[in-house]
């Protein structure tokens, strides 16, 4: 019994041993002057060979940050549907033309069943008012032409709404268009209709935006009308040369 109850007392007395800080002995001067040593815990000390190391960066060369610049402020180029030297979906342009006729007929117009050549300066101003699907473009055009007679001179004003095929987004120069409209005479001889029929036929190259928003097209085609309160008609073959403004 007496053996048992030492074996208790010593593994009571170890484990608190154990579990008692280790302090370190520290003179300390006492009020008397004299010395007395006090029990100061000494912090336990990690092993170097144990330290966590510290991540360090490496240095970058003038190649890897010239890189990273480039990369970091690189964006990708903005897409363009519609190639250069074409019309954007968004814009529009005014076409203004001016040419004359290389041949031309009228028809029961005066006092001659037939003249020949009657047609003189033809011209005009056109605007593009956007697309029209993906194949086409609607545009606008106020055209002028001029007729001389016998009996005197004669000047037609048509307004006519056309369809261009292909659209003008395209990067294909050539187009092909009709329009039709009415017209009315500024000037007329006597015993002649004041307004008409017109339409036109036409065939073209065109290109945006060759200097600035300026470019620049030239036309060819059919122009004919048909007076509305008479007999007399008109049938010329033109060419026009114009300039082209996008806005």
């Amino acid at each position: 019994m007496n053996h048992l109850l030492v074996g208790v007392f010593f593994l009571f007395s170890l484990n608190v041993g154990l579990s008692v800080p280790v302090y370190a002995r520290t003179p300390v001067s006492d009020e008397a002057g004299g010395t007395v040593e006090e029990d100061v815990p000494v912090p336990t000390v990690i092993p170097a060979t144990q330290a966590k190391p510290q991540k360090t960066r490496s240095p970058v060369s003038p190649d890897e940050a010239e890189a990273q610049k480039y990369f970091g402020k690189k964006s990708p180029p903005p897409s363009h549907e519609y190639a250069e030297g074409t019309l954007d979906p968004d814009n529009h342009y005014l076409a203004v033309h001016i040419g004359g006729f290389f041949g031309s007929d009228s028809y029961q117009w005066g006092v001659a069943n037939h003249t020949s050549n009657p047609g003189r300066i033809q011209g005009g101003i056109t605007y593009g008012i956007g697309p029209l699907g993906k194949i086409a473009d609607w545009a606008l055009r106020a055209d002028f032409i001029s007729y001389s007679f016998v009996e005197g001179n004669a000047v037609n004003m048509s307004i006519l709404p056309m369809i261009l095929f292909p659209d003008a987004g395209t990067a294909f120069p050539l187009y092909f268009g009709i329009g039709v409209g009415p017209g009315v005479f500024f000037q007329q001889i006597g015993n002649e209709s004041t307004l008409s029929f017109n339409y036109e036929l036409v065939a073209g190259a065109r290109f945006f935006d060759v200097i600035g928003d300026a470019g620049f097209f030239a036309e060819t085609g059919i122009k004919n009308e048909v007076h509305l309160l008479s007999d007399g008609q008109f049938n010329g073959f033109f060419l026009s040369f114009g300039a082209l403004f996008v806005f």
